[in-house]
């Protein structure tokens, strides 16, 4: 993190995964020929907020954590994505909650405070 930026190491990762994607998308367009004329508006907005927010926003901000903090709050994060991710798609997509995924972050939370807090 002392020799490259957050923001480099974001470029070279997303770069390095759309490369490998695409090779790999390669066989599966040929078995498809009008798939893209089958995607609408929706589908395209769908796809940009994935590849905005879901992708380049979140490596960004992990690579930031590291570089600002340490690793091992960087790894923290993870554990609070479940729940995030289930406020976020209640807001912007008007999903609900269920007891088995409040459940689940619930104990996801506990546990990580369990392995971190100190003896």
């Amino acid at each position: 993190m002392e020799k490259y930026s957050p923001l480099t190491l974001t470029t070279v990762f997303i770069f390095t995964t759309a490369l490998i994607t695409l090779f790999f998308s390669l066989f599966e367009l040929s078995s498809f020929n009008s798939w893209f004329s089958q995607i609408d508006l929706s589908t395209l907005w769908a796809i940009l907020y994935t590849v905005v927010i879901g992708t380049v926003v979140a490596y960004f901000l992990q690579q930031y954590a590291i570089h600002r903090g340490s690793p091992l709050i960087a790894s923290l994060i993870q554990y609070i994505t479940p729940g995030t991710t289930m406020i976020w798609s209640n807001i912007i997509l008007g999903e609900g909650f269920s007891l088995i995924l409040i459940g689940g972050t619930i104990i996801t939370l506990f546990g990580a405070w369990m392995v971190t807090r100190e003896s």
